[in-house]
């Protein structure tokens, strides 16, 4: 059984293998030296019995090492899923300010709209009222009528005019659509990286709950078959 147990301890992880040997070597030849002296094979019957003995003092070397081995682990992968846990928060949070700011820009943005179409429709009233104040017979206070070059001057200058205002009103609603569009875009864009993130994040402690698993199930089994 203890046999098992060894062979199970000593195939638990490649990184075990080599301080376990080291220290079974050393331990095997400091023996052998020490038989080897005064004629030890001579004077002593009990041979077989050492030599169990030696090997459950291996086995106990082997159980030690890898139980500090894994206990450091074990302590490692706390530290690194606590450190995982915070940064996940950490990301859910600043995942969460972006959505907000995302909500925000998206409300500036049908606020602009709205107030670029009531422009539009202002704009298309002013042209209206003028239009019929040039019809009218008397536009002049002094009762005087305008003549037909002076109609035209004066429906060139107020189409001039609206054209102006309605140029300046989209090049001015254009470049904050332009700068609210790009905020928007890079908002998504951090929100896609974020949520990549987090999926990472979730994945390494996912893996990291497997392998603490793995590790207490190993060694409650181990413990158990100990005679």
């Amino acid at each position: 059984m203890r046999a098992t147990i060894v062979h199970c301890l000593a195939t638990l992880s490649h990184s075990f293998r080599k301080p376990i040997l080291n220290a079974t070597y050393c331990l095997l030849n400091f023996c052998t030296t020490f038989l080897c002296l005064g004629g030890f094979f001579s004077r002593y019957s009990s041979f077989p019995y050492l030599i169990q003995k030696l090997e459950e003092q291996v086995a106990i070397i082997q159980a030690s090492t890898v139980l500090s081995l894994a206990e450091k682990w074990i302590q490692q992968i706390e530290g690194t899923e606590a450190a995982l846990h915070q940064k996940m928060m950490d990301l859910e949070m600043e995942m969460e300010m972006f959505c907000k700011q995302k909500g925000y820009l998206e409300e500036e943005l049908d606020y602009r709209k709205q107030a670029l179409d009531q422009a539009y429709m202002q704009i298309q009233e002013l042209e209206a009222t003028l239009y019929n104040a040039l019809q009218q017979d008397s536009v002049i206070k002094c009762g005087e009528s305008l003549n037909e070059k002076q109609k035209d001057e004066l429906r060139t200058s107020v189409e001039k005019l609206r054209r102006q205002m309605l140029r300046k009103s989209r090049e001015y609603d254009c470049q904050i659509l332009q700068e609210r569009m790009e905020l928007l875009q890079q908002a998504h864009q951090r929100i896609r990286d974020l949520e990549d993130k987090t999926d990472i994040q979730k994945r390494q402690i996912k893996d990291l709950e497997e392998k603490f698993l793995f590790l207490f199930l190993f060694f409650s089994l181990a413990f158990i078959l100990w005679p």
